[in-house]
């Protein structure tokens, strides 16, 4: 009988034609986010980007007429820079009462863009004792960035011996609704380059259950990426209010898929740590002399089983961080302590170093190594030998 030989390609296509797959479209609708409704709380965090002030104004600046204790900074969004300064009218105020922001998107501070800030003082309990906290909060503030007319709400907020910040958070999303498996879910889209528009390259979805805990940013996909549960991989396109939707059997979202979301995960937090560098060194008194590395650690992606079998095959042992997107601190690991020349060397001569991230669990692990090295938060770090012993 003569063989036939058919080309991969053809094989590839054959598969994909054979799963079932389901398409729909729905109509959504522009929604402000308001994270105090608890009956019916809102899929998503609003999108957000926050500056440390300075008391120093750089070269060029000045502080407006008889302004008292000014603070200064440049908020990042998208492409954009947007000046703002927090002041008292006077020496005379208790508290600062003028915020400065660059709302039309011209790099400069004017006069017609001063605002009232009505500030108050509260006692806030941390690890160390209750400090006092002085802060105020401004809503539907407009902003143009990247010639986008958008509307921000800003919250002004200083502690007595800490950076004073000012955080920005642009609240409007697309929400629409459908089903997945014959369950309710809802869709959210959410302009995340900040160019007026939902859907469009650089924006991101999420598709969860009505009342979950709203997603932040890091939770979410980006607009070629598909939302993967209980082997349903779903895409979406987003055509002005209408979303179309397209299901497909599968066993595990892409790889690249989840590579994507690592590396917005990292991104989104270093640019929020760059920006606050300059406070948090100087105020957790950080060596930064030390040499940093060229090759960086090289993070494996398996489960702890797996890291497990390859610690045995090796003889190195596993080295195990528990993190989250979420986490800050896991992530200040990651900006001031990994990159350090000597333990990444260390790290990549000596063990197999694993993250276990809480939103790409496959392994079903974050719980229960947290619980073998008996940590009762995150980050957490263990290492293990090749028989799963801690060490």
């Amino acid at each position: 009988m003569k063989s036939t030989s058919i080309p991969l390609g053809l094989i590839g296509l054959t598969l994909a034609a054979a799963l079932p797959a389901q398409s729909a479209e729905c109509v959504g609708k522009v929604r402000t986010v308001n994270l105090r409704d608890q009956v019916n709380p809102p899929p998503v965090v609003p999108e957000s980007r926050s500056v440390t002030l300075s008391d120093k104004l750089p070269s060029g600046v000045s502080a407006p007429a008889g302004t008292s204790d000014v603070l200064y900074g440049t908020c990042a969004i998208g492409k954009a820079k947007l000046p703002i300064l927090v002041a008292k009218s006077s020496a005379k105020e208790e508290l600062p009462n003028k915020l400065y922001l660059d709302g039309n998107g011209n790099g400069k501070l004017e006069a017609d863009e001063a605002m009232d800030l009505a500030a108050t003082t509260r006692q806030q309990r941390t690890r160390g004792g209750r400090i006092e906290v002085i802060q105020a909060n401004k809503t539907g503030v407009p902003v143009k960035v990247n010639g986008a007319e958008l509307a921000a709400d800003l919250i002004f907020t200083k502690t007595k011996s800490g950076p004073a910040t000012v955080r920005l958070m642009f609240s409007r999303y697309l929400h629409a609704e459908t089903e997945l498996d014959g369950s309710a879910r809802v869709i959210a889209v959410v302009d995340s380059n900040f160019n007026g528009k939902f859907g469009d390259a650089g924006d991101l979805w999420a598709l969860t259950k009505p009342g979950a805990r709203p997603l932040s940013g890091y939770s979410m996909h980006g607009m070629g990426e598909g939302h993967f549960e209980n082997g349903t991989l779903t895409k979406i396109a987003v055509d002005g209010d209408r979303i179309k939707l397209a299901s497909s059997k599968a066993d595990a979202a892409p790889a690249a898929d989840l590579a994507a979301q690592r590396h917005r995960a990292e991104h989104i937090w270093k640019e929020r740590f760059d920006g606050e560098r300059e406070v948090f060194v100087k105020a957790r008194k950080l060596d930064t002399t030390r040499p940093l590395a060229t090759t960086p650690i090289a993070w494996k992606d398996l489960t702890f089983d797996e890291g497990l079998a390859l610690s045995k095959k090796t003889g190195k042992p596993l080295f195990v961080d528990v993190m989250a997107f979420w986490c800050v601190w896991c992530y200040r690991l990651d900006y001031y302590t990994y990159p350090d020349k000597q333990l990444a060397e260390i790290m990549n001569a000596s063990f197999i170093p694993v993250k276990i991230i809480q939103e790409q669990d496959r392994g079903h692990d974050y719980a229960k190594v947290q619980k073998s090295i008996g940590a009762r938060g995150i980050p957490a770090m263990g290492i293990f030998d090749g028989d799963g012993n801690l060490l």
